[in-house]
């Protein structure tokens, strides 16, 4: 958390956020520290069945690997990106796809000839998620 809120201090990160640059660096490790231990459940956003579908299926060719647990959990230093807002991940996304905003190394090959509506679709899937894990229900022995 640390690296990624001093990536967007220097500009190394982009965002939409423009108060990002202006954060103290010895306010970076109080932040990352803050957010970290957040564990409010995000609201869900209205999603499209169909496109969860279609998104379910090209995360599991293109995403799992890196958004792990259904975006979850990460890996590689993959944002976290279940449950969050639908319209936040469709313009991020999107950013990546015109260029506004650079990939990270990873995401080259997973972009890779996805058009806009496989995007969509995929930020319907994230956003359908629950943002933590659904408790397993254990059987009863008998």
């Amino acid at each position: 958390m640390t690296d990624m809120i001093n990536a967007f201090r220097q500009g190394k990160r982009s965002t939409k956020v423009k108060d990002h640059r202006d954060i103290a660096a010895t306010d970076v490790a109080p932040l990352a520290k803050h957010y970290a231990q957040q564990k409010a459940e995000r609201p869900k956003s209205a999603t499209s069945p169909e496109l969860v579908v279609r998104g379910e299926a090209l995360y599991l060719k293109r995403c799992a690997d890196c958004h792990v647990d259904n975006g979850r959990d990460s890996d590689k230093e993959a944002p976290l990106t279940a449950a969050q807002d639908l319209n936040y991940l469709v313009a991020q996304t999107l950013a990546f796809k015109t260029g506004e905003r650079k990939f990270p190394y990873l995401m080259d090959g997973a972009y890779r000839d996805l058009s806009e509506e496989d995007l969509t679709a995929v930020a319907h899937f994230f956003a359908a998620q629950d943002q933590i894990a659904p408790q397993q229900k254990r059987r009863r022995r008998r």
